[in-house]
């Protein structure tokens, strides 16, 4: 049997070429049976940018843009940012709205790289789970910024990185809306589109295996705020393995020091010539 997996990632136009790093990957990684359609949700993306990514598009991945100008504007002034976040960062809220053909979509920042087929993940029973996702590897310092700021157990708080969303659960009831409520009530949260998925989704999210979500920032953790049990367990066999390669925080494969991990960029990213690999 053929899978359709609907994937969908979110870009400015700055931020491009990590997306079709990502992509590339996604397509190298491809099984021969299964589909890919993969969207990428964006407003004001110029039409030569968009094409240099379309044209990566082949038998069985179909690539397109949606511009959701008109979706986003009438809040756009109220998504506030921080750090190196961009608003794009919320557009992840509005996947059940654009994308009424699916019940199940699967999410994916940009700054990933795959080393697998993604049907697996796809097809996933949700169950009446909002959304799945992995577990956020949590430092003694987030572990207590959780428990203060949002009053959960960083047990039950998920990376929002990579995501497999029930948009029609999303859908019925009304979930992006409730998401920007909770946001125009909480204006200094640190990290504000995860941190409000995880409030509105509580009690409702289906935990995934870690492997599927491996944050690799923690490669660089302070002396001083290194990762302690569970976490470090959690981190230690995802990253043994990983099924998805999430280069989470500023620190990233093309301003970091060299190391293994960043191969899984580089394999792509130098052929695609966005990137310039400096030893």
């Amino acid at each position: 049997m053929r899978y359709v997996v609907p994937i969908v990632m979110a870009s400015d136009e700055g931020y491009l070429p990590c997306a079709a790093v990502a992509i590339r990957s996604l397509i190298d990684t491809k099984k021969h049976d299964s589909i890919y359609h993969i969207y990428i949700l964006c407003t004001g993306v110029s039409e030569l940018a968009r094409r240099a990514i379309e044209d990566m598009s082949q038998q069985d991945v179909m690539i397109s843009f949606r511009d959701i100008s008109a979706w986003i504007t009438p809040c756009f002034a109220k998504l506030y940012t921080r750090a190196y976040f961009t608003k794009e960062m919320y557009f992840r809220w509005w996947i059940g709205e654009l994308f009424p053909e699916y019940d199940k979509v699967l999410y994916l920042d940009c700054d990933i790289v795959a080393t697998c087929d993604l049907s697996a993940l796809y097809q996933t029973n949700l169950g009446g789970a909002a959304v799945g996702g992995v577990i956020d590897f949590a430092t003694p310092a987030v572990v207590c910024r959780i428990a203060k700021q949002l009053h959960l157990q960083a047990e039950e708080y998920i990376n929002s990185g990579v995501l497999l969303i029930n948009t029609a659960v999303w859908r019925a009831e009304h979930l992006k809306d409730t998401c920007l409520a909770y946001l125009n009530r909480h204006e200094k949260l640190i990290c504000p589109d995860q941190d409000v998925l995880n409030m509105v989704c509580r009690k409702r999210i289906l935990y995934l295996n870690g492997r599927w979500n491996v944050q690799w920032h923690h490669l660089w953790d302070r002396q001083d705020n290194q990762l302690e049990e569970p976490f470090l367990s959690m981190f230690s066999f995802s990253i043994s393995a990983p099924k998805i390669l999430h280069f989470s925080s500023q620190i990233k494969p093309w301003n970091s020091p060299p190391n293994p991990y960043s191969n899984y960029f580089w394999q792509y990213a130098e052929p695609l010539g966005y990137y310039s690999k400096k030893e």
